[in-house]
């Protein structure tokens, strides 16, 4: 894992007060192309969750996209989001059907997307303003 996305991780798992989960994998695609930043999995039976990223992204944009994707983790821990064995997308007990995330032109409509766009930005400055105010108590 990329030495400054650890402490995010436990950043933003504190910030979203996301329920503790027994693993959680952390990838990074260097064969995605840009358009493509990250996604989430997760597992309710077993509480496990992957978040594959963009390993080509620059290192703002990688934490933004951190932000992004544990908020859908939080959302699929919750129970908020779902993926159901057909591959329908349930959002607050609303079946949202099979959307592809990655070609539907609503895709920015999704209540699930629309979370995760308004939070990444401000929760990577959060973790930008704590990581300076440690740094600068330390010297």
């Amino acid at each position: 894992m990329h030495n400054v996305l650890r402490p995010a991780v436990e950043f933003f798992y504190k910030e979203l007060k996301i329920k503790k989960l027994e693993k959680l994998d952390i990838s990074f695609m260097y064969w995605w192309p840009l358009s493509e930043h990250g996604q989430t999995w997760y597992t309710k039976e077993k509480k496990t969750g992957k978040i594959e990223i963009n390993g080509k992204l620059p290192e703002y944009s990688l934490v933004v996209t951190l932000a992004h994707e544990m908020v859908h983790l939080k959302q699929f821990s919750s129970g908020l989001l779902e993926l159901d064995e057909e591959e329908n997308w349930i959002w607050d007990n609303v079946n949202y059907g099979k959307t592809n995330t990655r070609t539907d032109k609503h895709y920015y409509n999704l209540p699930w997307e629309k979370e995760a766009w308004t939070l990444q930005s401000s929760l990577a400055l959060k973790y930008y303003g704590k990581l300076i105010q440690t740094l600068n108590f330390k010297s």
